[in-house]
């Protein structure tokens, strides 16, 4: 298999990585940065590399990687979508709903895969939730808080935290568009968004000039009142989702590596242990993405759960924007 690879920063260098332990020894690389795109190249032995990624799709490849910042998503896969490759997106799809309708239509006329970097989806502690939320066991949902919080400098300290997309609006930064992780596997297991509020700003001292904390609530169409909070400001690492049921309670947190559940009969916790790597995580989605080209199956997360996460976010910022409730209807 063939595989081209545009965008060559941390996660770029990831999925080279992970790629290269899966076998794939055809790799094309492509960056603006003539220094990166060397660096990366000698680092992994790759040779076939390109500053323009126009000029590397010249040259037939199965599926194409796009990993550069959001704002530039979906001209890239507008132009992978001409060729007919299939493509794996980082999240999110785009930053703006632009234009991504009538990508999302044309993926569906031209029978491309497409896969969207929602790694949280592969995450053994969020498919525990998942599996147990379908085993009804602890009855009717009745509400979800999900919190996620990083201090932005330290995402990727071995670069400037001022030079990153994140900091960046035109690129597409800011925390509401970097924690669609949460607005995906919010809509996965509890429903689509019926009804969003939320308010957003820049509270901290960052050098950035997007938001760096929010916090909204959200009705779905399932009837569940979900809370969901981010940030770039926890100094620790945070990732954790409650859910509260009428029969009892489901709690995954990272830092503790488990899903519990607590059930009223029992009247106690029962842990599922979760030790696994990041790079396992990534690993067993880039293996579900190459094998649903091998066997021509659509990804588990695709172009149409892209267009709802960006949605969401739109819905959001929306709602921040205006100060009041947001219909998802219409957004």
């Amino acid at each position: 298999m063939k595989i081209l690879v545009v965008g060559c920063g941390s996660i770029g260098k990831r999925h080279i990585s992970i790629l290269q332990k899966l076998g794939i020894n055809d790799i094309s690389i492509c960056d603006i940065s003539e220094d990166k795109l060397n660096q990366i190249g000698d680092n992994f032995n790759i040779s076939k590399r390109f500053i323009d990624y126009q000029d590397a799709l010249k040259n037939k490849v199965d599926a194409v990687f796009i990993c550069t910042p959001p704002n530039s998503h979906l001209s890239i896969a507008s132009d992978v979508l001409k060729k007919g490759y299939h493509m794996f997106i980082e999240k999110p799809l785009s930053h703006t709903l632009k234009g991504v309708d009538d990508f999302v239509k044309e993926v569906k006329d031209r029978k491309i895969k497409v896969a969207i970097g929602y790694m949280m989806r592969f995450h053994p502690g969020i498919l525990k939730v998942k599996q147990l939320l379908d085993k009804k066991v602890i009855g009717k949902v009745y509400s979800v808080c999900i919190y996620g919080g990083q201090y932005l400098p330290d995402w990727h300290p071995q670069s400037d935290y001022r030079e990153e997309y994140s900091a960046r609006r035109e690129l597409g930064g800011g925390i509401i568009l970097d924690a669609t992780h949460e607005l995906d596997y919010s809509i996965w297991l509890f429903g689509k968004p019926r009804e969003v509020f939320c308010y957003y700003e820049k509270i901290s001292n960052l050098e950035i000039d997007t938001e760096d904390i929010f916090s909204m609530v959200v009705k779905t169409e399932k009837g569940v009142t979900v809370e969901i909070h981010g940030d770039y400001l926890q100094r620790s690492y945070e990732r954790r989702c409650q859910i509260s049921g009428e029969k009892g309670t489901i709690v995954w947190d990272h830092n503790q590596r488990a899903t519990k559940l607590y059930t009223a009969d029992k009247k106690k916790w029962e842990v599922f242990p979760v030790d696994v790597s990041w790079d396992y995580i990534y690993e067993t989605e880039l293996r579900h993405f190459l094998d649903c080209i091998k066997k021509d199956e659509k990804p588990v997360v695709n172009e149409e759960d892209g267009l709802l996460a960006l949605r969401f976010a739109v819905a959001a910022k929306k709602s921040g924007n205006e100060k009041r409730i947001v219909q998802f209807s219409d957004v």
